[in-house]
């Protein structure tokens, strides 16, 4: 069992050590910190949308699984039943700062850490990481418009902000392979875009452990602990007890459940101390919400992706 629980941890402790990278870099000034500003956009708009082009325009087939395409509707489930713990979670526990506890409890990491436990569990070449382009598709769209609305902030209304690089990417894939593009699509382009996006979980990583560095540097080491105690109880363990309790009696399918259990499993976004700062909210409490849940899932992770492969999945 501790072997088992070992090697789901894995994708967990390789995010770490990269953000440990971070720590190291930012401490030693190999960076200057203003970099750091840069790095983030870089991973989220360039690399991220490279890797999943390259993905979809590679491997999916339209008439292969369409039950891929029906994934979409799991995610919107899925994100109005987190928006309801999200809300009732921090007044149930009486969270001090409802703002970031709610924001960090909705808005997790959807992508990044799925990419490499799904890689690390399945292998480079699994169709859940198709699975998972799928499911998320919306998901940057709503990650990085929704965090003003937990600071009391009206959404601007611009269409535009809704059209997330990851997005194009993902249907300029889908509609290219539906089309029969794919074989027309020159090798070397391909190949850039995957040699992109591979960089895509360092380079974000790298910036949150330099960001958490600065954090650190300028505010001290003033942890709020009876808050974090908080937030990981709802965050890595109430939060993937209701939905496993959910999935026992829905039983959606396979491919969805797994979805759904590993966006519910995983920590908050790292782009939210971001967020918190853009919207006037407490950068550093962010932070150590993100950081806490992190070291949490490394037992909790697996402890729920276990317990579903064992006592529920069909």
């Amino acid at each position: 069992m501790l072997d088992v629980i070992l090697l789901t941890a894995a994708p967990v402790l390789s995010m770490i050590l990269l953000g440990l990278a971070g720590f190291w870099v930012i401490s030693r000034k190999l960076v200057a910190a203003s970099a750091l500003g840069a790095i983030s956009p870089l991973a989220l708009e360039v690399a991220l949308p490279a890797l999943v082009f390259a993905q979809i325009a590679t491997r999916f087939d339209p008439y292969a699984n369409p039950d891929r395409l029906l994934l979409p509707l799991w995610w919107l489930g899925f994100t109005a039943v987190s928006l309801g713990l999200a809300l009732a979670l921090p007044w149930l526990l009486r969270a001090g700062s409802p703002r970031e506890f709610r924001m960090s409890l909705f808005i997790q990491n959807g992508i990044f850490l799925p990419v490499v436990y799904l890689t690390d569990i399945y292998g480079k070449e699994s169709p859940y990481l198709l699975d998972l382009f799928f499911f998320t598709v919306l998901y940057p769209a709503m990650s990085f418009n929704v965090f003003g609305l937990f600071y009391g902030q009206k959404w601007s209304g611009d269409l535009k902000k809704l059209l997330h690089p990851v997005t194009l990417a993902t249907l300029a894939a889908v509609g290219g392979a539906t089309l029969g593009l794919g074989p027309y699509i020159p090798d070397f382009v391909l190949s850039a875009m995957q040699l992109m996006g591979a960089t895509s979980v360092p380079l974000v990583m790298i910036a949150v452990g330099g960001a958490l560095t600065l954090d650190y540097q300028q505010h001290g080491a003033k942890f709020r602990w009876n808050e974090l105690a908080k937030f990981v109880l709802a965050k890595n363990i109430l939060y993937p007890a209701a939905f496993l309790g959910l999935v026992a009696l829905t039983q959606p399918p396979e491919t969805a459940a797994l979805m759904i259990l590993l966006q519910a499993a995983v920590p908050p976004l790292t782009a939210l101390p971001i967020f918190a700062e853009r919207a006037g909210g407490d950068r550093a409490l962010t932070s150590q919400f993100l950081l806490v849940s992190f070291v949490a899932a490394i037992l909790t992770l697996p402890v729920t992706m276990l317990t579903y492969q064992r006592w529920i999945a069909p």
